[in-house]
């Protein structure tokens, strides 16, 4: 099955918050700012497939085009025909497959992950996130009446603490602030449905 979407959006009069020095000490004040104009469009895609018994293909594509129309700061500064902060691409794909073992149950493992492009943090588009790739793994048993499963799992196999957000400093003294994606982690869980 195939789902595709695409959108557009007209914003007017957009609200969003800027990041100023604090006064009189380190670290961020953060105020509301008003954007008179702003456009984003794209495309959305969702593939899912079966094509043998027990086995479930997902793929998904977001594509994102955003700009600001009108767009300048009181300070002078124009961010007109710059992209809007934090709008990446993304590409994500799932593959399973559900092994029977008779009484037993059932065993699948599963292989997940997602992928997104570079963009940037900031109006000025001059300080980027690198793309960046999660991929996890799972391994789930579940009994022949579906009420216990077990499942042993494995998250961000490439172990790397992908920046997804930074900040860089405003004034002379300040620090860059950087947030980085969960670390990789892996782990066991058991389920019991009523």
């Amino acid at each position: 099955m195939l789902n595709v979407g695409g959108f557009y959006y007209d914003y007017r009069d957009w609200q969003l918050f800027s990041f100023v020095p604090a006064v009189g000490g380190p670290g961020f004040a953060t105020f509301l700012i008003n954007v008179p104009k702003a456009e984003m469009y794209g495309l959305e895609a969702e593939l899912q497939a079966e094509p043998v018994e027990g086995l479930h293909i997902r793929l998904g594509l977001g594509l994102l085009d955003t700009k600001f129309i009108n767009f300048v700061e009181a300070d002078g500064r124009s961010h007109n025909g710059n992209e809007t902060p934090r709008s990446p691409n993304n590409f994500s794909g799932l593959v399973q497959y559900e092994f029977s073992l008779g009484r037993l149950g059932t065993l699948t493992p599963q292989f997940d992950w997602n992928y997104l492009s570079s963009y940037f943090t900031d109006f000025d588009e001059t300080v980027v996130v690198k793309g960046f790739s999660r991929t996890n793994v799972r391994l789930t048993w579940r009994d022949m009446s579906e009420r216990w499963a077990v499942t042993l799992f494995m998250e961000d196999l490439d172990g790397n603490l992908d920046v997804v957000s930074r900040t860089e400093p405003l004034l002379a003294g300040s620090h860059t602030v950087v947030i980085t994606e969960r670390p990789p982690a892996w782990g066991i869980t058991l389920d019991y449905n009523f």
